[in-house]
C-alpha cells in the first residue's frame, strides 16, 4: 500500500510480525468494536498473502 510501498521499494526495513505490531493499533482505532486481537488475527492471516511476506 502507499503507507508501505513508493519509489519501487518498501519504505520500512521491518519483519512481518514487526509490521503488523505497528498496525495493530491504527487498524483497531479505524474500526470501531474491533479489539487489537482481533485487528492482531486478521493481519496474521492476511499478510502472509501478500507479495512482500509470502514465504516469511
Amino acid at each position: 500500500c502507499r503507507y508501505c510501498f513508493a519509489g519501487g521499494s518498501f519504505l520500512a526495513d521491518c519483519s512481518m510480525d514487526e509490521m503488523i505490531e505497528f498496525c495493530v493499533s491504527h487498524m483497531a482505532s479505524a474500526h470501531p468494536g474491533m479489539t487489537e486481537d482481533k485487528a492482531r488475527c486478521m493481519m496474521r492471516e492476511f499478510f502472509p498473502t501478500l507479495k512482500r511476506w509470502k514465504g516469511a
